[in-house]
């Protein structure tokens, strides 16, 4: 992994910002290399062959960092949907009065309480390095897909106002999408139950045991 300086490097060109469905906090361009010359003392970290390494040293903190991010959107579009529907009227009475409308929030409720406790007792133990890559990985998977559905379905309640521009709401949706792909996390999650599965774990399991978790063995269940 090689450190290059965008402007004043012979063969490193940027194109213009790139317009996006959504927002980015810094902007998007592509940057093209051609017949690039980089010095060895270029190298990140001064030694060669650790790129992926280097990388994957801040991947885990990068992940929580980002589902952080998707927890506190959600909360935030949340709370500005109750305050919306309970001074929206339509059809003689407050949008909050419909049932429909309890049942909704309600839900989205539950996936974000639940959502809270998961990330907060992650976010405890990366303070102390406990939290391994894979987990992260897991994080990101489930939380970027309940933004989703949270905000989907608070976006319903507003109605047609939820379109609007001029909305505090609407930079709630525009900030969904941007943690990269999640085709990859569920394979990354995966990939370590080809050598930690074992098929008698559940058969091994006892009343006093059944529910325990251990993340020291590797997600076995204890039993």
């Amino acid at each position: 992994m090689f450190i290059v300086p965008i402007k004043g490097t012979k063969g490193v060109t940027v194109s213009k910002p790139l317009e996006l469905m959504l927002k980015s906090a810094g902007g998007v361009s592509q940057v093209f290399f051609e017949d690039v010359r980089v010095p060895a003392s270029s190298i990140l970290g001064g030694e060669e062959g650790r790129g992926m390494s280097a990388a994957l040293d801040t991947i885990t903190t990068a992940r929580l960092a980002m589902s952080a991010r998707i927890v506190a959107t959600c909360e935030l579009a949340f709370l500005m949907t109750v305050d919306f529907v309970k001074n929206r009227d339509a059809f003689g009475q407050k949008v909050f009065d419909f049932q429909n409308t309890q049942f909704k929030l309600a839900s989205v409720k539950t996936e974000l309480a639940v959502a809270r406790i998961y990330l907060d007792e992650l976010l405890a133990r990366n303070v102390e390095g406990k939290v391994d890559p894979v987990e992260a990985s897991m994080a990101k998977l489930w939380i970027s897909e309940m933004e989703g559905r949270v905000l989907d379905e608070l976006l319903q309640l507003h109605g047609g106002a939820g379109s609007r521009t001029t909305t505090r709401f609407r930079r709630c949706m525009r900030s969904r999408g941007f943690t990269g792909s999640i085709s990859a996390p569920p394979r990354f999650s995966a990939s370590p139950l080809r050598v930690r599965y074992d098929p008698g774990a559940l058969n091994r399991i006892t009343p006093a045991s059944a529910g325990g978790y251990d993340h020291a063995a590797g997600g076995h269940l204890r039993g």
